[in-house]
């Protein structure tokens, strides 16, 4: 979350004029589900594969 956090801050300052033109609420949900999937599909595995 903060890697994503921090290249949407330097995207903001790097890409100013069309980093607020890209920036709609769908874009910004689309991100947002993105970053929790890749990190369920990173997080989940080894968590099922433990053996008892």
């Amino acid at each position: 979350h903060l890697c994503a956090i921090s290249l949407d801050r330097y995207w903001s300052i790097t890409q100013a004029i069309e980093y607020n033109l890209k920036r709609t609420p769908r874009r910004i949900k689309a991100i947002i589900v993105t970053v929790w999937v890749i990190s369920a599909v990173i997080s989940f595995p080894p968590l099922i594969s433990i053996e008892k």
